[in-house]
This record gives structure tokens, C-alpha cells and sequence, in this order.
């Protein structure tokens, strides 16, 4: 079992959620989320979801940290302008183009220059890519969208 799976089981039983509970709020099916659960799947699509589900980071579902939660903002957060699915397209298709340069033929796929890296390592990688580009598009939008097209 995983740091990830261990988290969101006792998350998901603090707040009194069933797995049904928590695989309908974040749109997936039961198995899928039960998979989460019993560390056979890693939820790199649902992560998000699930940590502002829990209100809880996704470094702290990760493992990454031992803080369950990000500092509360000043002020309360600016509306994320929505992505199109051209937007969404543009991000997968960037996103396969880093990870295939990342194959194991190159020094990249290697951690610490040393050994192979595994499959968790890469879907965190993965992950973390495309949060990254996902939120420099939506950043993009709101920088460069001209005021008077801007949903406010």
C-alpha cells in the first residue's frame, strides 16, 4: 500500500464519505476509485479533484509533505478561466511530446543518473508535467485575453 493509498483511505474515513461517496464526487467509478484505494492505481487524472475534495494538497496526497494542507490564501483565489478542448488537446499533445523524451534510451529516464527510473516515478513526473502546463495555459488565458472577452 502507498502513501497515496493510506492518505486518501484515511481521509475519505475522517469525513465520513463511502467509496461510492467519493468515486461519484470526483467522476470515476467505484473500482477505479477502490484501485486508489488499494494502491493498484495511481489517480494522476483525479489527484486535483481529490485533494480539494479533502482540502488537502496534492503534495500531501503524494507524500510529499506531511502538511495536509496548502496556507489559506489572503484573498480568495481569482476564477481559473475554463479550458477548451482544443486547450485540453494542446496540453496532451505537449505533454506526450516531453515524455517521449524521456524513454529509457536517454540519460533523462535515469534518476539520479543511476538507476532506471520505475513506473511511479514517471507517473509523478507525468503528473507534475501536466499540472505545470495546464496551469501555464490557464495563466496565459487570463494574462492575454483582452478585458473586455474576459468572463468576470
Amino acid at each position: 500500500m502507498s502513501i497515496t493509498s493510506e492518505r486518501l483511505q484515511e481521509l475519505r474515513k475522517a469525513r465520513g464519505y463511502s467509496q461510492q461517496d467519493v468515486a461519484k464526487l470526483i467522476g470515476v467509478g467505484r473500482t477505479t476509485y477502490l484501485k486508489y484505494e488499494s494502491g493498484d492505481n495511481r489517480p494522476t487524472r483525479k489527484l486535483n479533484e481529490l485533494a480539494r475534495l479533502f482540502n488537502v494538497s496534492a503534495d500531501y496526497l503524494l507524500g510529499l509533505t506531511d502538511t495536509p494542507a496548502d496556507p489559506a490564501p489572503a484573498q480568495p483565489p481569482a476564477q481559473k478561466p475554463e479550458l477548451t478542448a482544443r486547450d485540453e488537446r494542446d496540453i496532451q499533445k505537449k505533454l506526450q511530446s516531453i515524455l517521449d523524451d524521456l524513454d529509457p534510451d536517454t540519460g533523462l529516464a535515469f534518476y539520479n543518473g543511476q538507476q532506471p527510473m520505475d513506473n511511479e516515478t514517471r507517473d509523478l513526473i507525468r503528473s507534475s508535467i501536466e499540472n505545470s502546463l495546464r496551469t501555464a495555459k490557464q495563466l496565459a488565458k487570463t494574462k492575454y485575453t483582452p478585458k473586455k472577452y474576459r468572463n468576470e
